[in-house]
């Protein structure tokens, strides 16, 4: 997950900025944006003037439930700024076995992380998470520091009953951020990270990880204590946490993989299908569109098509960009935007909120291929990038954007194929240790 934060009150300097600039951003290929095996999915009304682009055709059932990339709203977002490319769903959180329940909106969609984590700061998750049961051990109760590529988030866990559309999950570990019953460790707070603990700093009331694996943090966290991850607290003594061992079912899980069977024993449980619209040039306002829960388990969610590339086991794929092989690539809808090693793109001027994007003199389209440990099996992804300066200012109000990226983002040996990348096409992942029909337990993303 890695977000910029567009702030519009300093966006003007950024615009004189950039308009002013000498530097020159040659295009790296001529191919034309859209390869010939990507095909972009139906819109609804997705000419010029309309700003509210909806995906056509979308798929329905009890394992459907709605996205939306939009600004947000107020109380989720820094005054004089926003989000681009922030992915949302809704989902409803009950404490387990009762009927007392929150429906939760503005809960971002990550495929990069796993786990449910709500904002305790949020209007919407209101006074609930503190009805919800703590996950203990013996007499002491579990917090996670969960470390992002440029931020971490500090929270109590706690056990809720999760409704996402039709699917269930029972008695899930759930992370409260930003839960002030326990002081940050120092060794989490230390970690040169910045603190991502509020709904204004997520831009969201939550986050829900569906990515490729099956626990936040798996095997490493259930057999030594100095995993970086969990903690064991001593309720009421806000600075008692220290770093402890935490058996797989005390972990966040991904909450996909707990989802109960129907009554015809289909259980959705081995995946997900994220489908966007694809968009205009200029971007749009909102963009609606599904997630749907299940790979090959039933009608609605058959791969088709689709090209599986199988992951590594920290979940990664390799990308060949401008000749070079970046080997630690992922796709993920958690990050705004394309994360391009390439200091020929010219960036925009930084402003001071710390958000940037590239800001080349003219579109460029660019191409990349993506390889999974299948070797055999590669992609050729053609995308452009545009200049966010030229779309936030033509475009004030809008929050979708496929053309957005960062030539210089904090992981040299990645290629991070985020939002932009999920417009117009069918994006799958699986889930480790459930099986696809075909392709048995192997790990892959396909489009």
């Amino acid at each position: 997950m890695r977000l910029h934060l567009i702030a519009l009150l300093a966006l003007l300097t950024l615009l004189l900025a950039a308009c002013g600039s000498s530097s020159t951003g040659a295009p790296l290929s001529t191919t034309s944006n859209g390869s010939s095996s990507d095909t972009p999915l139906p819109t609804t009304n997705s000419g010029s003037s309309n700003t509210n682009i909806a995906l056509g055709n979308a798929p329905t059932g009890n394992n459907v439930v709605a996205l939306s990339v939009d600004p947000g709203y107020a109380a989720i977002e820094p005054a004089g700024g926003f989000y681009p490319n922030e992915m949302y769903t809704t989902i409803q959180v009950c404490v387990p076995g009762t009927t007392t329940c929150q429906t939760i909106d503005h809960i971002e969609v990550d495929t990069g992380s796993s786990g449910l984590r709500l904002l305790a700061g949020s209007a919407e998750v209101g006074n609930l998470t503190s009805q919800l049961p703590a996950v203990t051990s013996g007499s002491q109760a579990y917090a996670e520091c969960l470390p992002f590529v440029e931020s971490y988030s500090w929270g109590s866990v706690h056990r809720a009953d999760v409704t996402v559309g039709g699917e269930f999950a029972s008695s899930i570990p759930v992370q409260i951020v930003g839960d002030p019953a326990y002081s940050v460790p120092a060794d989490c707070a230390n970690a040169s990270l910045a603190p991502n603990n509020t709904p204004q700093s997520f831009g969201a009331n939550g986050l829900i990880g569906i990515g490729n694996l099956a626990h936040d943090c798996g095997a490493s966290c259930a057999t030594s204590s100095g995993n970086g991850y969990y903690y064991l607290c001593t309720p009421g003594t806000a600075s008692s946490c220290t770093g402890a061992e935490a058996a797989l079912a005390d972990q966040l899980p991904n909450p996909i993989t707990r989802f109960a069977a129907d009554t015809n024993g289909i259980a959705d449980n081995n995946g997900s299908i994220v489908m966007l619209p694809a968009l205009p040039a200029q971007g749009a306002a909102t963009a609606s569109g599904v997630l749907i829960f299940g790979i090959g388990t039933r009608d609605n969610n058959g791969l088709g098509s689709a090209t599986v590339h199988f992951l590594d086991d920290a979940g990664n794929v390799q990308t060949i960009y401008n000749s070079t092989n970046y080997p630690n690539s992922y796709v993920d809808s958690g990050t705004d935007d394309y994360e391009i090693p390439d200091n020929s793109i010219p960036p925009c001027t930084k402003h001071g909120d710390g958000g940037d994007f590239d800001c080349p003199l003219s579109t460029l389209n660019l191409q990349a291929s993506v390889e999974g440990t299948n070797t055999a099996v590669v992609s050729s992804v053609s995308f452009s990038v545009e200049s966010a300066a030229h779309l936030f200012s033509s475009n004030p109000t809008f929050a979708a954007f496929d053309d957005l990226a960062d030539s210089a983002p904090p992981e040299t040996d990645s290629f991070a194929w985020g939002l932009p990348f999920f417009f117009g096409r069918p994006v799958y992942n699986s889930i480790n240790g459930q099986t696809v029909a075909g392709y048995g337990s192997n790990t892959f993303v396909a489009f």
